[in-house]
């Protein structure tokens, strides 16, 4: 904004007019010069005035630090009894089962506040009785060091060393702290072991491997971690897999999951990822789990609630007798082949979750035969994740009135190629106003096929329960249905939209031009 309304020339100020004559050029370098001295003259006093106001805030700092440094001494939290104050450092441990050693997160982080925090919080062995430890990075060249010295670990187990509470270890070899687990070991509640690719040294894991229901009497939740192929014997001669008192196993390693001494009848949630294993003979491998092995399995864990199967061989199905699993509530059946026979198998009265995800190249088998074997299961069914290849639009709105007590709905398309037109506006049409009235959660990646009015109408209707909505549109956004909804239906919605980006043509001068 241009200030010269007394200016002879203020009219053509900001124009491209061009002096013609000397005595004009002399009368604007003259009222230059009278504008630039009363600039001057402000500039001046601006400065002055500047100085006065830093002198006022540095005044302002100083109190307000005093303020909030009394105030400091006076805060409630520094009176608050000891017994709650543990409580408050128990509620600041992470949820996951494992502890990290990061000085950013609770319990390190509650050592670092003042003296007094620190003794309380090594007083109390709870926030070190579980913990994760990985060692140098064999992957990785050259090989990366370890996050932390080993003092760090012999402290932390230090604080638990001498109490009587059970410990949860999880460890990632190969290590660097020899035999740091020894004093801790009877009293291993938890352990899981990732063996990276390269960790050779077998001495690491042998104490684990190897160790029996009196080294580890309270061993109930186990995790192996290994890709390295360790021949057909090894595992099977694992006396760490045949303790009693496991109830929590998940593995990936090589091996044939049917030999495995566990104690399949005592556990109650299974994961399993066992790939091929070679033997003395060359090109003959042996391992794996095929769908029939997997109903095998399912047979011998007669108290199993939860259940994580990949399919890692395939064969033709080999019929079995009905499965009864009277306590199973979650199945997930990952890289499946023959998956309605499989399902047709099973009898689950409890089962409440269920995840599907066929393997590649085999999405075109018979979708109606999927959905019958769908049907016994469905009305109990309150959470499904399905690949979107296992269903047509016809059969997925025909699922839906099979189970009206859903309430998580993910419909994903993770393989490569066009992604199908799975839920159209007649499926969401089905959701909007009919079926499964208790939806909470709704997640379609890459297969929704409605456009921004439908799915305003989606939302509107089912506000009352939903609660998450996640999808991944394969195309540009039209306009934000957010803005659209009423505000107190939008505060109650969790919404995590994605779009592809539109393609813009844009113009190059220089086309062409250089084919020859």
């Amino acid at each position: 904004m241009i200030m010269a309304s007394n200016s002879p020339f203020a009219p053509k100020l900001g124009t491209n007019y061009v002096p013609e004559t000397d005595t004009e050029l002399a009368e604007i370098y003259g009222y230059v010069a009278k504008d630039v001295a009363a600039l001057t003259v402000l500039q001046r006093e601006m400065s002055e005035l500047q100085t006065k106001l830093d002198a006022l805030q540095s005044r302002c700092h100083s109190l307000q630090a005093s303020i909030d440094a009394h105030r400091a001494l006076a805060s409630a939290f520094r009176r608050v009894p000891e017994d709650i104050l543990r409580e408050v450092f128990a509620f600041c441990m992470p949820d996951e089962p494992f502890a990290l050693i990061d000085a950013k997160q609770a319990p390190l982080l509650l050592t670092h506040i003042c003296a007094e925090w620190r003794q309380l919080a090594h007083s109390m062995p709870a926030l070190w009785s579980a913990v994760h430890i990985h060692g140098p990075s064999a992957t990785s060249i050259p090989p990366s060091t370890a996050a932390f010295p080993p003092e760090v670990v012999l402290d932390w187990l230090e604080h638990v060393r001498h109490s009587t509470m059970p410990v949860d270890l999880s460890v990632v070899f190969p290590c660097n702290i020899p035999d740091f687990w020894v004093p801790v070991m009877h009293r291993l509640r938890r352990l899981q072991l990732i063996l990276e690719p390269g960790a050779g040294r077998q001495v690491d894991i042998q104490p684990f491997i190897d160790a029996t229901a009196a080294e580890l009497p309270q061993l109930s939740y186990l995790k192996l971690q290994s890709d390295r192929d360790r021949g057909p014997q090894f595992w099977p001669n694992a006396s760490i897999l045949s303790l009693p008192t496991l109830r929590t196993v998940a593995l990936r390693i090589r091996a044939d999951p049917l030999r495995l001494p566990l104690p399949w009848a005592e556990l109650t949630s299974l994961k399993l990822i066992c790939n091929f294993t070679a033997t003395s003979i060359a090109a003959v491998f042996v391992g794996g789990l095929s769908v029939s092995d997997a109903l095998d399995i399912l047979g011998r864990c007669t108290n199993l609630r939860s259940a994580d199967l990949r399919i890692t061989r395939g064969s033709q199905f080999q019929q079995r007798p009905a499965v009864t699993m009277a306590a199973l509530e979650e199945l997930a059946i990952s890289h499946g082949i023959f998956l309605p026979q499989f399902l047709n198998q099973i009898v689950a009265p409890r089962l409440r979750k269920l995840m599907l995800e066929p393997k590649a190249g085999r999405e075109d088998e018979d979708k109606t035969l999927l959905l019958r074997a769908l049907e016994p299961h469905a009305p109990n069914l309150i959470a499904v994740d399905f690949i979107a290849t296992l269903f047509s639009t016809d059969t997925l709105i025909a699922f839906f009135p099979l189970a009206p007590a859903l309430r998580e709905l993910i419909l994903r398309h993770t393989g490569p190629g066009r992604p199908p037109a799975l839920v159209d506006h007649t499926a969401l049409e089905q959701l909007t106003h009919l079926q499964c009235p208790l939806l909470e959660r709704v997640e379609f990646v890459s297969c929704a096929a409605f456009n921004e009015w439908e799915f305003g109408a989606f939302l509107k209707a089912r506000t009352p329960t939903l609660r998450t909505v996640v999808i991944d549109f394969d195309r540009p956004r039209l306009f934000d249905v957010l803005q659209r909804l009423p505000p107190e239906k939008a505060a109650r919605l969790h919404l995590d939209l994605k779009y592809t980006d539109a393609y813009i043509a844009t113009y190059n001068p220089r086309a062409r031009l250089d084919d020859l």
